[in-house]
């Protein structure tokens, strides 16, 4: 399910391993398969197709060197204003000091090794790697880095991290560091296999504000930021891609303390998870506050990818992400105990064409092999073929404790080409408590679609808006019915009864 690279948690995921990057032959409908297992690859798999091999991003190609067509750039070489007169004065500093580079473009790599804070020019300083390894490495202390634009680094082994031939922290590389405030910085256009843009510290925290962190590529996961504690103010996370995790990695340890990482007034968009998680990927017993997750791609979990996870998603926005196989919104996979409160899943689309039999699948959120929990949120404008609003799935294995409890929530108009406007059900438990489906379309079940496990319906409207077409339930099997005005309803492969 899960292949472990090192004894911190760094993993491929969510059912696929690194290896599953690696291209297949071509099946079926699908230009080409990763090899991948994992429990949520089951459905895919069961429906005819398997994630897409992500693109060669090219892994040990390194930033061209730019020097020579870069006028004013210094490098190491005696002047008061190179690389090297910068590191000589962090190198000097008492611990604690401020040091404020010079301005322009500053070529070279710098090293960090106590407490600092390192300032760019008033007139903005860009500090560019001029040979392998990060732009920045923090390898103790903190470090603050502020008005700083770093670029071209390409990363480092770290022992204990990754294999000897995997890089780590292309721009800002913080992991063995005491703790990171990047502030007031741009990152750009570095790589690495993990954490290409910015690699947080490994039990410190990692703090992001008023930054931007965009086209940075990792070969393995993280594209733009990977950290396990901190928080994001006023940033922006865009343009970055990997085969997992396009734009942030949040990775609990399993012995770690839970942790809430705020992401206030932040927006992650338009990142690329060439597997699974196209914006976020959250692991572990840790929880996300605020910020807005859009137009984010993936070919499983496009905004938001949680793998065995027990925290909470509040007041976030996921819009207008692009799923190949599913999860347009959200994947939620083998997580024991997750919450989404006051979530809004909005415009969100499975839309790979040539999946058989019944497509691409979960528009919004696909709950697989999970118990989750979705209080006063909205699922409005979700599509795809088969659980255009939601789709809830578990293998035999876990059928028993997976559950998908909507509770004051509102579906409205999602549509599925095939089944489940709203929710199709394949297996486990659904509760709907309160809440409206309304205005929801499908071939069949527009609101609600159901081919085994058991839904549990208490007093949710489904009459008060616009009607769900054609019926609002359908059991696989049986003609549609529209739901009670009040009361409950218990639905399972036998049919329905209202109480």
């Amino acid at each position: 399910m899960i292949r472990k690279i090192d004894r911190h948690g760094p993993t491929s995921l969510g059912g696929g391993a690194p290896e599953g990057a690696q291209r297949a032959g071509s099946t079926g409908g699908c230009r080409r398969r990763a090899r991948v297992t994992g429990a949520a690859f089951s459905l895919a798999q069961a429906l005819g197709c398997a994630p897409i091999a992500p693109e060669d991003k090219g892994r040990d190609s390194a930033p061209a060197d730019t020097a020579a067509a870069d006028s004013g750039a210094t490098s190491g070489g005696g002047s008061d204003c190179d690389i090297d007169a910068l590191q000589r004065q962090i190198d000097e500093a008492e611990p604690g000091a401020t040091v404020t580079a010079c301005p322009g473009l500053l070529l070279g790599n710098l090293v960090l090794w106590q407490d600092v804070h390192l300032q760019g020019h008033p007139e903005g300083t860009t500090l560019r790697a001029s040979a392998p390894g990060p732009t920045v490495r923090v390898i103790s202390g903190s470090a603050t880095l502020e008005g700083l634009q770093i670029e071209g680094g390409t990363g480092v082994s770290e022992q204990g991290f990754s294999d000897e031939d995997q890089t780590v922290g292309g721009g800002v590389n913080a992991w063995r560091s005491a703790g990171l405030t990047l502030r007031g910085c741009g990152v750009r256009d570095n790589r690495a296999h993990w954490g290409a843009g910015v690699m947080g510290s490994e039990d410190g925290l990692t703090i992001i504000e008023d930054s931007v962190i965009e086209g940075n590529i990792a070969e393995t996961m993280a594209g733009g930021v990977w950290m396990r504690q901190g928080e994001l103010r006023g940033s922006v996370i865009q343009g970055n891609s990997a085969p997992y995790a396009g734009g942030l990695a949040l990775r609990r340890r399993a012995d770690s303390p839970p942790v809430t990482v705020a992401l206030h007034d932040t927006l992650i968009e338009n990142n690329d998870g060439d597997v699974q998680g196209g914006g976020v990927l959250v692991t572990g017993d840790a929880s996300l506050t605020g910020g807005r997750l859009l137009g984010n791609r993936s070919q499983m979990g496009a905004n938001l990818h949680a793998y065995t996870w027990s925290g909470a998603l509040v007041d976030t926005l996921l819009a207008r992400g692009e799923a190949q196989v599913g999860g347009g919104g959200a994947l939620v996979e083998d997580s024991p105990a997750g919450s989404f409160v006051r979530v809004q899943i909005e415009d969100n689309q499975s839309l790979m064409p040539g999946l058989e039999p019944t497509g691409n699948v979960a528009g919004g959120l696909w709950v697989s092999n999970s118990a989750l929990t979705v209080d006063d949120s909205v699922l409005r404008g979700n599509s795809a073929n088969f659980g255009g609003g939601a789709l809830m799935a578990a293998t035999a294995e876990f059928a028993p404790t997976a559950r998908l409890s909507l509770r004051g929530s509102l579906l409205e108009g999602n549509a599925a080409g095939d089944r489940g406007g709203a929710l199709a059900i394949v297996n486990g438990e659904l509760l709907v408590a309160g809440g409206a489906l309304q205005g929801n379309t499908a071939a069949a079940g527009g609101a609600l679609h159901l081919s085994g496990g058991a839904a549990i319906v208490l007093g949710a409207d489904f009459s008060s808006g616009a009607e769900n077409s054609p019926t609002d339930i359908q059991v696989e099997g049986m003609a549609g019915i529209d739901a009670p005005a009040s009361g409950s309803l218990r639905c399972d492969p036998a049919g329905c009864v209202a109480d």
